[in-house]
C-alpha cells in the first residue's frame, strides 16, 4: 500500500470516519455501516453479528454440536448453503466435516460409516 493511502486511512480513523469513505464510522468499528457489512460478509461470519454469535454460543452452552468440546466466539460460523441461515458455531475441522457431509449426502455418509465400522448398526461410543 502506498504511504499516502495509509496516511489518508489513518487520518480518517482519527476523525471517526470510515477507512474506505468519508462517512461516519459505526460505534466500535473503523468502517461505516455499508463497509462494515461488506467486511463481515467476507470474514466468514455469514452475516452473524457479534451479538448474534454470542446468542448462538449461549444457546449451544459453549459446546460444539459435532464433537462436544468447548467452542469459542471466534470459531467457525456454520450455515446452510441452501437456506443461507446460520446454524451453529463449530470448530473449523467440524465445520469442514459438516460441509463435506452436506455436499455428499446421507448415502455417502452411510457408506463411510460402514467402511469405518463394519458390522455395526450404530455409531461407536467414545
Amino acid at each position: 500500500m502506498a504511504v499516502y493511502k495509509a496516511h489518508n486511512r489513518l487520518g480518517r480513523r482519527g476523525r471517526g470516519q470510515c477507512e474506505r469513505c468519508a462517512a461516519p464510522a459505526s460505534d466500535g468499528s473503523v468502517f461505516c455501516e455499508k463497509h462494515r457489512a461488506d467486511v463481515a460478509a467476507r470474514a466468514g461470519n455469514h452475516g452473524a453479528s457479534l451479538e448474534k454469535r454470542c446468542a448462538i454460543l449461549a444457546a449451544q452452552a459453549g459446546q460444539c454440536p459435532i464433537c462436544g468440546r468447548t467452542v469459542e466466539l471466534w470459531d467457525s460460523v456454520d450455515h446452510s448453503h441452501i437456506e443461507g441461515k446460520v446454524r451453529a458455531i463449530l470448530h473449523p475441522r467440524c465445520n469442514q466435516l459438516v460441509a463435506l457431509a452436506e455436499a455428499t449426502g446421507p448415502q455417502t455418509l452411510e457408506r463411510v460409516r460402514a467402511y469405518l465400522w463394519p458390522g455395526r448398526k450404530t455409531r461407536p461410543r467414545r
